[in-house]
């Protein structure tokens, strides 16, 4: 495709303009799930993936980082709706096994959550604009407080404040099993000789173990009949 065609192609309507950006976001979404890492993704790439000049990819996304940085918000915001799902329904027999699950199953569902917010701090937040950052946060916070009323009830939390604190100690536990269990393709292949088995570790069963010890500390911490206390 040549440039006159991209040209023959501009989004021009509001509408449009909104699908060109989707369009983006899905091409790199598709690209980030199919490589390494971060830095095996470029913005041509995601240009070709999109079927747009490179250019255009910056009209819509000033940096790399920026365009990281909404495919964060739009794969956050997935993660927590299956989540919020979970938790809708969950019976509350088993609160905390109810709530590890709805987390762990969410994982699942949407892969990309884990690997992005492994970069999330230390590679996207840096280089983006605080306006940017700020509209990351706010939106956050609304899916977090979606959630809340489903982990009131199953937890005995009264407060949604609680439930943003205790949601922050999740991202903490998801990101340290991330870093733990998702190695690169050459330690990978290290952790594959016999003497190195007690170092490995399964995203799975290494998320859902330390996110079970760290609720059931958090509610012993707030105490269990009131977790929106003054500790939190």
């Amino acid at each position: 495709m040549n440039e006159r065609n991209f040209k023959r192609t501009r989004a021009r309507t509001e509408t449009q303009k909104r699908a060109r950006r989707e369009q983006i976001l899905q091409a790199a979404e598709t690209l980030y799930l199919e490589s390494t890492g971060y830095e095996a993704v470029n913005v041509a790439e995601v240009a070709r993936a999109a079927g747009v000049a490179k250019g255009t990819v910056y009209l819509y996304f000033e940096t790399k980082e920026a365009l990281f940085l909404a495919l964060y918000d739009r794969v956050s915001s997935n993660w927590c709706a299956h989540a919020r799902q979970a938790l809708d329904v969950a019976p509350g027999r088993e609160p905390v096994s109810e709530v590890v699950d709805a987390f762990a199953n969410a994982c699942h569902r949407v892969p990309l959550h884990a690997r992005l917010n492994a970069i999330l701090h230390v590679t996207l937040e840096p280089n983006v604009p605080a306006e940017a950052l700020l509209a990351s946060k706010r939106q956050l916070l609304d899916d977090i407080d979606a959630m809340a009323p489903a982990l009131c009830r199953l937890l005995g939390i009264s407060e949604a404040y609680a439930a943003r604190e205790l949601v922050r100690e999740v991202y903490v536990v998801l990101i340290g099993a991330h870093h733990n269990a998702g190695n690169s393709p050459a330690l990978a292949l290290v952790y594959d000789a016999p003497e190195m088995a007690p170092l490995r570790m399964a995203f799975d069963p290494l998320f859902r173990r330390c996110l079970s010890h760290t609720i059931r500390g958090w509610l012993a911490d707030v105490g269990s009949g009131d977790a929106c206390g003054s500790t939190v």
